[in-house]
């Protein structure tokens, strides 16, 4: 699944819930942000404007999906 957020001042992105570390020197910029269910991982890129093609890889992070069922409301 993939995201775009924008980092805050700390280079954190807010995600599913949760605020993860993106960069901490990535502050206030867009960030791809790509949540692989199945090798549990999350992968942060930093995006530009000036060179759309470039992204690079910010940081990978370990992510735990929670296997509870959801039981809210419809």
């Amino acid at each position: 699944m993939i995201f775009l957020r924008r980092s805050d001042e700390r280079g954190a992105v807010h995600l599913l819930g949760k605020t993860f570390i993106a960069d901490k020197h990535w502050v206030h910029r867009l960030i791809r942000c790509e949540v692989d269910f199945t090798r549990r991982r999350m992968r942060f890129y930093a995006l530009r404007r000036r060179d759309p093609d470039d992204q690079p890889l910010l940081r990978t992070l370990p992510y735990r999906r929670s296997d509870t069922p959801f039981r809210g409301s419809p």
